[in-house]
């Protein structure tokens, strides 16, 4: 069972029984107008105890951002890289898919080695994983989430299943974006699940 705390931070009970431990923090939302974006340094200390703190525990570690609307984009995730001692592998972004130009610097940050991922909110799931890969996204990167405060666990197979039965997207492909790129995105030693045991059940939901 995941904890999250009041300050954003994700912990789960040790499964050896010990202390809870760090997973990650998030969701921190930025070029959203329900919230105004942090002060850069402010974040930058986050993202860095984010990531201490799942070192120490050898867990992931990542700090997840809910990126919205705004013109600036992915501009708070590069000024962190570019300008502090952070590294994308530490940045996961959600909800990349508000405009082509979002997308395509959540192509860019894949690139630099973070994890960015597209929710199936909207049912257009082929449309944007054709877009992404096209653009020259690295489909090791990329994740696919239903945002469960909105949709059901049914939708994301739904769109799932759109792309590989009605697109033709290889199903190795898209069945790792919810499987072992989710699981890779979260690792340092936590082994939350079995991939090839999720392939297998992702693999009969789908054919039925």
């Amino acid at each position: 069972m995941l904890t999250l705390i009041e300050n954003g931070e994700i912990y789960a009970p040790e499964f050896s029984g010990q202390n809870s431990i760090l997973l990650g923090a998030g969701e921190i939302a930025i070029s959203d107008e329900r919230a105004t974006d942090p002060q850069t340094h402010e974040l930058a200390k986050l993202v860095s105890d984010t990531h201490n703190g799942g070192m120490l525990s050898k867990k992931a570690g990542v700090t997840h951002f809910h990126v919205g609307t705004g013109e600036k984009r992915l501009q708070l995730l590069r000024d962190l890289i570019d300008n502090y001692d952070i590294s994308a592998e530490w940045i996961y972004a959600t909800h990349i898919t508000r405009s082509e130009e979002l997308m395509k610097e959540a192509i860019d940050l894949g690139k630099l080695g973070s994890f960015v991922d597209i929710d199936t909110v909207d049912e257009d799931l082929p449309k944007w994983f054709k877009f992404y890969l096209d653009n020259g996204g690295l489909p090791e990167k990329l994740t696919i989430s239903t945002d469960a405060s909105i949709t059901s666990p049914s939708n994301l197979l739904t769109q799932i299943r759109a792309c590989i039965i009605e697109h033709k997207f290889p199903i190795k492909q898209v069945l790792a974006c919810v499987t072992a790129n989710t699981f890779d995105a979260h690792r340092r030693g936590a082994f939350l699940f079995d991939t090839n045991e999720m392939h297998f059940i992702l693999a009969r939901c789908l054919a039925r």
